[in-house]
This record gives structure tokens, C-alpha cells and sequence, in this order.
């Protein structure tokens, strides 16, 4: 038990301080909708890119390990970036779904599957693999116990899809936020993200 509230106060003040390190999102607008056919803009996270709805917030990841500069900023991570869907500030992270991607080089989504599994700490059902863009993926889903509330769950639906040969990608999708809405990856709006992921040359 102290085990899981250390990961998970850790993962908290990860978040917290990842937001208030960020540079700062890019989009604004109304809500997802789910419908995939609104605007989207091209984001460049450093070693991929990636097409996103105009409505979902654009949050800088940083590298808390990295070395600081001059101002005592962490560097911006150039494999990990977030959404906040229908967000329009970084604290729209507490109240409003947000979906994480990150890159993983030389490594298979099958592989990076189960490491991620190996390190979870709630309850892990294993989903069927869905075709995306042409390219198999593998999901699993957790559910984890609020530390916060008693009896109230979070669900991550946590998606791998194949980059290359030798890499793949992560996308974190919150299906359940304990009250605060969420997504899954049936939503199209999800899915077409996931379709325009592309590793940079």
C-alpha cells in the first residue's frame, strides 16, 4: 500500500510540476465532440509529429532529469507531449480529460506493452488489439483507486502502436477521470491522432 501512494503522489507532483514548467499549450476552442472533422494543427514535438484537434490544449512535456537553463527551466521533452481536450489553460488538466503520447526508439509496441504492465499498479485487463491507420495495436486497461476519494476509480485505456520496425509509440487515454469525464479509443477524434503520428527523419 505505501508503495502504490508513493507512485501515485509521485505521478501527482510529476503532473503538477510538468504543468507549471511547460512553456505553455497552443489551442483553444469548443469541445472535442468526437467527431474527428474539425480543424487540426500540426505539432512538433521534436522526434515526431503529430495532427491534433484545434480544440485539444497542447501541453510541453519537460524532462525533470535533464539539465536546467540559466532561468531554471528544465529542457522541453522532444518524445512526450499531452492534450488536454477542450482545454484552454494547463489547469484545465485537473477537470478536463488529457491524453499523453509519448515515443519510445528501439523498442516494439509488444514489448513496451508489457514493461508498462510490469510497473502498474491497479487492476490490468487486457483489451484485443485494434487496427489503426493499418498498423496492429495493443491495449490494456487499467483501473487504479483514488488515493483522494475512497471507493472512486480512474481507467486508463493505454494504447501501443508500432513507429517504425525497431520503435513504437504510447497514447494514454483517460477513460475514466472519477467524476471528471473522459474518452476511449473508439473516439475518433483519438484515433485520427493516433493515425497522424509520424516519426521525424
Amino acid at each position: 500500500m505505501k508503495k502504490r501512494v508513493a507512485i501515485l503522489f509521485g505521478l501527482i507532483c510529476a503532473m503538477v510540476i510538468g504543468l507549471c514548467a511547460c512553456g505553455g499549450g497552443g489551442n483553444s476552442g469548443g469541445n472535442s465532440g468526437g467527431g474527428g472533422g474539425g480543424k487540426t494543427a500540426t505539432v512538433d514535438v521534436g522526434e515526431f509529429t503529430v495532427e491534433a484537434p484545434s480544440s485539444w490544449y497542447v501541453v510541453e512535456q519537460t524532462d525533470m532529469f535533464g539539465e536546467k537553463d540559466a532561468e531554471g527551466n528544465y529542457p522541453k521533452r522532444t518524445d512526450a507531449i499531452g492534450f488536454i481536450i477542450g482545454g484552454k489553460s494547463e489547469l484545465d488538466a485537473f477537470s478536463k480529460p488529457t491524453v499523453y503520447v509519448y515515443y519510445y526508439d528501439n523498442i516494439s509496441a509488444a514489448e513496451e506493452a508489457s514493461t508498462s504492465k510490469s510497473w502498474s499498479f491497479g487492476e490490468v485487463t487486457d483489451m484485443d488489439p485494434v487496427t489503426i491507420d493499418g498498423k496492429e495495436c495493443v491495449i490494456f486497461e487499467e483501473k487504479q483507486e483514488s488515493i483522494l476519494s475512497e471507493g472512486e476509480y480512474y481507467v486508463y485505456q493505454y494504447v501501443f502502436c508500432p513507429a517504425t520496425d525497431s520503435s513504437c509509440f504510447q497514447i494514454t487515454v483517460p477513460v475514466d477521470m472519477a467524476g471528471d469525464g473522459g474518452v476511449t479509443i473508439d473516439d475518433a477524434d483519438v484515433q485520427a491522432v493516433i493515425a497522424s503520428l509520424k516519426v521525424n527523419e
